[in-house]
């Protein structure tokens, strides 16, 4: 029995050496698209002038992709006797090369939603690690949605399928960033001038509000398209409950919780950084409780 399960191990490896392949292949392109993209040498941002604002958020968006395309790892199942299964292997390809290019898209976006007033990565190559903080929560949760939305079918098709997925996306980036926005309305103080300004709490706050959004919206980006007009709705529907869910409950923990100053140290500038650790932990994981709590619902 031992022996037979080593066996089946081993004749999987062709298939599992190509798939890590195609994994690091796409990571890598994303990697040397932006530094050819860019007006400066991303590596030496990095590693000679130790730049870690751009590096938090340089790093986040390929672990976006990383993330993405675990996803369709997932769809990975051993067939005995076939040798190498071509067919998952190309639409891991396809996926990645898709994951890749709506990544690049969303760099920009992403940038203007959260500081539409400023120019980001010339606040980031200044060292500013609130932004980075606050990019690198939006580019996790963009890799969680973008991997969600791989999940499921349309009964009209791949090419309907593929819409479908980026229309989905679409819509969760936008969810993400209107929770983003009212919180931004609710709290007494600039949140984008904060960041601006390199305040190192805000951005954790911000960051892990962001991918505690997309934790939780993430369950209604998945699954399979029954109708548009029933999958919208229940888009809306999820969403709506998921920030019921999440964002009341944090704002108690926030106020009274053990993470309580961050939101005066929001104010007083670079105190409190261990309190906004503890707050942007909390958001998290309170965003996969609500996400595991949707997922089972649905």
């Amino acid at each position: 029995m031992v022996l037979d399960n080593l066996v089946g191990y081993a004749a999987r490896m062709p298939e599992i050496a190509l798939a890590g392949a195609i994994f690091v292949f796409w990571l890598a392109a994303l990697w040397l698209t932006i530094n050819l993209i860019t007006r400066f040498d991303d590596n030496d941002e990095i590693t000679r002038r130790d730049n870690r604002a751009y590096a938090v958020s340089r790093g986040s968006l390929v672990a976006a992709h990383a993330i993405a395309l675990t996803f369709s790892i997932t769809d990975y199942t051993y067939q005995p006797g076939v040798f190498i299964q071509w067919e998952f292997l190309g639409w891991m390809m396809a996926e990645g090369l898709y994951i890749y290019l709506v990544l690049l898209l969303s760099r920009p976006i992403v940038d203007r939603l959260v500081l539409w007033k400023a120019n980001n990565l010339e606040l980031l190559r200044e060292g500013n690690l609130a932004v980075g903080f606050a990019e690198a929560g939006a580019y996790l949760g963009i890799g969680v949605m973008l991997g969600s939305s791989l999940v499921g079918t349309a009964a009209g098709g791949v090419w309907l399928t593929i819409v479908s997925s980026f229309v989905f996306y679409c819509l969760g980036i936008g969810w993400q960033f209107a929770g983003f926005w009212i919180h931004e309305g609710i709290t007494r103080y600039n949140l984008r001038a904060r960041l601006i300004e390199g305040r190192p709490s805000t951005g954790l706050e911000t960051g892990g509000l962001l991918l505690a959004m997309s934790l939780a919206v993430s369950p209604a980006v998945a699954g399979d398209l029954d109708g548009w007009g029933m999958g919208i709705a229940l888009f809306v529907l999820v969403a709506v409950c998921s920030f019921v869910l999440l964002y009341p409950i944090w704002l108690l923990l926030r106020t009274f919780g053990p993470g309580r100053s961050l939101h005066d140290s929001s104010d007083a500038g670079s105190t409190g950084l261990a309190g906004s650790i503890v707050n942007s932990i909390m958001v998290v994981m309170l965003g996969f409780c609500v996400n595991q709590l949707i997922t089972v619902m649905l």
